[in-house]
């Protein structure tokens, strides 16, 4: 009946058989909230809207949710919460994880009867969303780890290693490059070219993962349907987006290696569950930082068409497009997002690398630049509650541009 109603013509007529299409699942859920209120005191159960066909939310909106439990943060302490998601799954391992922490409903028609429920009845309990991961708060650092592999997950991944030639000593990164390719061939019914100012080739990393190999270190290439080749990487760069691939090897080796490459896509959530340090490049838009304290981060760089040069942090945050979320914002505010070059890439790589292996030395310099980028952000600001760091060098490269 529902999709019945979406094809028929007519926007405003569409809409009214649609609000009486809604109107008893409303009724039923408001005579829900008054017995919840009733019964909150002794069984308080909540339903929570889980989006599963987007691994960013799939996994560390997850994480997130447990990490405010078990720092007693949630809206009603002793809940008995109710996951509903929807029949799309980004990750099936992912999946597993999360069937064994919370009880999950997967019904596409009650995915969407929630989704109408939290936007109508305005996110409160007993339906509610769960909390983003792009936004955490600080009870997200307080809170620890809270997703874990079992044993016998253990025992396939080593199998997952021998498969590709390692062991369980051998030491490896991850990495990954955003591309249109993936979306396109998982959901090809939907446009996601909304976001595709986040896209940037994976051959600016060469130059790093190069780097990595000469100091005995493995970089495995993850994703699926990847937009470009690396085969000239290196016979210690293994293509693992195109051989072997499963859901639960990609998770088990994000979960295990040294540090993650990538940028600010689904994927560079899941090792930030694990807390696994992470290098994002390619960050976009400005106002948008990583999730751990130990991750180091660049953003692409604003070039203004009118202005014909890139533009100050100061200048971007007055015009607001330090939160664009839309290509199209971009388009008609005539701004051309740069990508990282393979220096930018490679220095902030072995800069994490350095910090990781205790060498790096922080420079009077270094602490000048990071305190003036910060001063940029308010308190509440992403930026703020994000507690990365931004590349040194790309901000002494680029320290022009900082200024008020």
């Amino acid at each position: 009946m529902y999709r019945k109603i979406r094809k028929l013509g007519g926007f405003f007529y569409r809409k009214i058989l649609l609000n009486l299409y809604y109107l008893p699942i409303l009724i039923l859920a408001y005579v829900i909230t008054l017995l919840f209120r009733v019964t909150k005191s002794f069984y308080p159960i909540v339903f929570y809207r889980y989006e599963s066909k987007r691994i960013g939310n799939q996994m560390l909106d997850l994480e997130v949710y447990l990490r405010r439990k078990q720092t007693r943060s949630l809206i009603i302490s002793n809940e008995i919460p109710i996951f509903i998601t929807d029949q799309k799954i980004a990750n099936q391992f992912v999946f597993e994880l999360a069937q064994r922490k919370i009880k999950i409903i997967r019904s596409k028609f009650l995915f969407k009867i929630m989704s109408k429920l939290v936007l109508d009845l305005g996110d409160k309990p007993p339906f509610l969303k769960l909390p983003k991961s792009h936004a955490p708060s600080p009870w997200f650092y307080k809170g620890s780890r809270q997703i874990f592999l079992n044993e016998k997950d253990e025992r396939e991944g080593l199998k997952v290693l021998s498969s590709l030639g390692l062991s369980k000593d051998s030491k490896f990164v991850c990495f990954h490059s955003r591309g249109s390719s993936y979306l396109k061939s998982k959901y090809p019914e939907m446009d996601f070219s909304y976001h595709d100012y986040r896209d940037f080739s994976v051959k600016s990393y060469k130059t790093a993962i190069q780097e990595l190999n000469r100091k005995g270190i493995w970089a495995i290439r993850i994703g699926i349907n990847p937009d470009e080749s690396v085969a000239d990487f290196g016979p210690m760069t293994i293509d693992y987006s195109n051989s072997k691939r499963s859901d639960f090897g990609e998770i088990y080796l994000l979960s295990k290696c040294l540090f993650f490459i990538g940028t600010s896509s689904g994927i560079c959530c899941v090792p930030a569950a694990f807390d696994i340090p992470s290098v994002i490049t390619n960050s976009a838009p400005l106002g948008q930082g990583t999730v751990n304290s130990g991750d180091l981060y660049i953003p692409k760089k604003y070039w203004s068409k009118s202005k014909n040069r890139l533009l100050t942090v100061s200048e971007i945050i007055k015009m607001g497009a330090d939160s664009w979320f839309q290509s199209e914002e971009f388009k008609k505010g005539e701004i051309t997002l740069i990508e990282n070059t393979s220096k930018e890439v490679y220095d902030v790589v072995l800069e994490l690398y350095s910090r990781l292996e205790k060498k790096w030395i922080v420079t009077a310099q270094e602490k000048e630049l990071q305190k003036k980028y910060a001063d940029f952000w308010h308190e509440n600001h992403a930026v703020k509650q994000f507690q990365a760091t931004i590349g040194t060098q790309f901000l002494i490269d680029y320290k022009d541009l900082i200024i008020k």
